[in-house]
């Protein structure tokens, strides 16, 4: 069911060892009841720059300039944690939602967005940024 979890990205542009360990991450957090769905893997430079245009507005979450984000380069997730068991994923963004995919993404040795204000964003280690 892992695979499932994916469907809404091209997993063909994300850094495959990356996806590998995100595939254990997400069967981790479903073992523990919580499911989540990707919903961006990689972004293109013009995608990139719509979100952080949103996000400067006020009408979009977290977003990096474009060039600066590790979405860019097919190095992280975002996700959405599918709030109850009905079919379709029910969002639910709150903050606590994320607390195991914070837990199971950093013991996977992945770097977890709640360390800098991005809950539903993993990411592979050693990225800072493009500058």
């Amino acid at each position: 069911m892992t695979r499932e979890n994916f469907q809404r990205v091209d997993l063909d542009r994300v850094y495959l060892p990356f996806v590998a360990v995100s595939f254990e991450v997400i069967a981790r957090c479903m073992a523990r009841g919580v499911r989540y769905v990707a919903t961006y893997g990689f972004r293109s430079l013009e995608e990139q720059a719509e979100l952080r245009r949103l996000f400067l507005a006020g009408k979009g979450g977290k977003a990096s300039a474009p060039g600066l984000s590790a979405h860019n380069y097919g190095l992280a997730f975002d996700f959405v944690c599918d709030g109850d068991a009905r079919p379709g994923v029910q969002p639910d963004w709150r903050l606590p939602a994320y607390r195991v995919l914070g837990e199971e993404s950093t013991r996977a040795g992945l770097v977890w967005g709640g360390r800098f204000g991005d809950s539903p964003h993993v990411q592979w280690p050693g990225y800072v940024s493009a500058l």
